[in-house]
């Protein structure tokens, strides 16, 4: 949708902003790089998660898991709770 076609003048003005404006432009650039970021970063952590789940279920030892996953120890038993793993301290 282009600015010009919205019905709200404050939308209106907000999308010809972050469209037509350089400084929007690089605002927006900005913005999206750090959802971009953010994203990722989620997206790791739940690949670790996953690994996590696997050595929980495994029964390997939480300080190996700490160590490699680089989570602390109570994020782990965290997870471990919130799907529910009983684990053996």
């Amino acid at each position: 949708m282009y600015p010009n076609d919205m019905n709200y003048e404050k939308l209106k003005s907000r999308a010809k902003y972050f469209k037509e404006n350089e400084e929007g432009v690089k605002k927006m650039c900005e913005i999206m790089q750090e959802a971009y970021n953010e994203g990722k970063i989620e997206g790791i952590d739940e690949g670790k998660i996953d690994v996590i789940l696997e050595l929980l279920k495994e029964k390997q030892p939480l300080d190996l898991i700490a160590r490699t996953s680089k989570f602390n120890i109570d994020r782990i038993k965290n997870i471990a709770k919130e799907n529910d793993i009983i684990i053996n301290e």
